[in-house]
């Protein structure tokens, strides 16, 4: 079982715009990328008006030859391709890179090239607005440009006159190149404060090491990542860089969070990207890759972290700036099985002098009983505050610890028997002081409350009658301060 920090997680949804940084131009591919890729077919409409016409090929086959082939060989057929560039991109130029194959010539099926305004789709049928003609007629020319001017539509159409027609086109592949001058939108930061951690591994009867199903490492402590989620109406949500500083570390700790929207040919001068808003559009979901056990060293403290957003163009958006948190690196204490904090509201007083009760081992019918003992306990009043991961408690207010002692009885895990005792014990600095037992209620549950008049370590132990041991240790701070 793993550890689970409960009440001392904050999420932080920034809603945080800043001004431009810096902009630039991208060279947005479809159907293929510069070099070939195979893109999404999104936004790519193809079709043909009758048999003697036709749109083959496809997006989805790599290749710098691979294309879109139309065909027009009957009198009146035409086919077609149609490239959607979705709204909020402004584009200034687009390239076309196409293979005319026996175009221009007598008897050949007629080539155009258009970019206007897209359909209204909300109308039935579709209203349609005229569209400026692309000077595309230097097929000489492998990969023409052209200049256009906001979010249109482009159509690259075949179509036969007269029977019979003949030629072809292979449409391989459409660059539109966007200007892009607005910064992203950082949409949200999950944050948690104080971040709990541990370098203890989770272990089996046998000494080794737990993997989950992917084979990873399992830990005392399930480290709670930072998630990061941003929102750009232009060329995308690139990454973001998050640097963390602080105790130990000599110069801040930077890593780069990559989304989605790669470039296509990072090998060069150029910025291309895929036209796709589900690559190069908003991004959520993508967390800080980095452990915090392997970045914060020794015992934690507290540290400092700044996100920045950045879009292809390389615009940006800063949404934590020196944003200061709690990091608490925690040990596994022997046989523990569960550490929480709660939140819900907040006697067992601490009695000096009292005597000291039996061992915490089960007595009479349920001394073989309790075999492989788990116990979990929580602070579930709501402390001062926490420190370093080390809740605050108010001087000689008591608080509730819950929790729960289960055993294996018959070959079953179950609750532990009612009144069974679990020793109550505190660590004030060297010296550990036994306090009376309290016992197991209905359903293996620990409930009691306890008020402490100086800092120290909780200990709550079982002890089956086999020596089989399992406990809770909760450290606690005290102050005579009310906040």
């Amino acid at each position: 079982m793993r550890v689970s920090i409960a009440g001392v997680v904050a999420t932080a949804i920034l809603a945080i715009s800043a001004a431009s940084a810096s902009a630039g131009e991208v060279w947005m591919w479809a159907c293929h990328g510069p070099n070939g890729q195979s893109l999404s077919s999104g936004g790519v409409l193809v079709g043909d008006s009758s048999g003697t016409a036709a749109a083959g090929g496809s997006c989805d086959t790599a290749g710098t030859d691979a294309a879109r082939t139309l065909t027009a060989t009957g009198a009146g057929g035409s086919a077609w391709v149609k490239i959607s560039v979705p709204d909020g991109l402004n584009v200034k130029r687009v390239r076309i890179v196409r293979k005319a194959n026996g175009l221009g010539t007598a008897g050949a099926a007629t080539y155009t090239a258009t970019y206007g305004p897209k359909p209204n789709t909300a109308t039935t049928p579709p209203t349609t607005f005229p569209a400026d003609t692309l000077p595309d007629t230097d097929f000489s020319n492998a990969a023409p440009e052209f200049a256009v001017s906001g979010a249109g539509e482009l159509t690259l159409k075949l179509s036969c006159t007269a029977t019979p027609c003949t030629g072809s086109l292979d449409v391989q592949r459409v660059a539109f190149l966007v200007e892009d001058n607005d910064a992203p939108f950082a949409l949200g930061v999950n944050r948690n404060n104080p971040v709990v951690t541990t370098r203890d591994k989770l272990l089996n009867e046998k000494g080794e090491v737990l993997r989950d199903a992917a084979g990873n490492e399992l830990y005392y402590v399930d480290e709670v990542p930072m998630i990061l989620s941003g929102k750009d109406s232009g060329t995308g949500i690139d990454h973001a860089v998050v640097s963390i500083f602080g105790p130990g570390l000599s110069a801040p700790t930077s890593d780069i969070v990559e989304f989605d929207c790669t470039d296509l040919s990072p090998g060069d001068a150029t910025n291309d990207r895929p036209l796709d808003r589900t690559k190069c559009g908003d991004a959520a979901g993508k967390a800080f890759a980095k452990k915090w056990r392997d970045l914060i060293p020794g015992t934690g403290g507290t540290y400092g972290r700044s996100v920045v957003f950045f879009d292809a163009a390389g615009n940006r958006t800063t949404a934590l700036d020196n944003d200061l948190f709690e990091v608490s690196v925690i040990s596994k204490p022997i046989s523990t099985r569960t550490l929480s904090i709660g939140t819900d509201p907040l006697s067992l007083p601490e009695t000096p002098g009292a005597p000291k009760p039996p061992s915490g081992g089960v007595q009479g019918a349920q001394r073989n009983q309790c075999r492989t003992p788990r116990l979990s306990v929580v602070l579930s009043s709501k402390p001062v505050r926490v420190s370093k991961g080390t809740p605050v408690l108010q001087y000689k207010k008591a608080y509730k610890f819950t929790g729960r002692l289960t055993c294996v009885i018959d070959g079953k895990r179950r609750s532990a028997p009612k009144r069974t005792k679990v020793s109550i014990l505190n660590k004030v600095g060297k010296k550990t002081v036994r306090k009376p037992n309290t016992a197991i209620r209905d359903k293996g549950g620990v409930n009691l409350k306890l008020k402490f008049v100086s800092s120290r370590t909780v200990i709550f132990r079982y002890t089956n009658a086999d020596g089989q041991k399992s406990e809770v240790k909760i450290k606690v701070r005290v102050t005579k301060k009310k906040k």
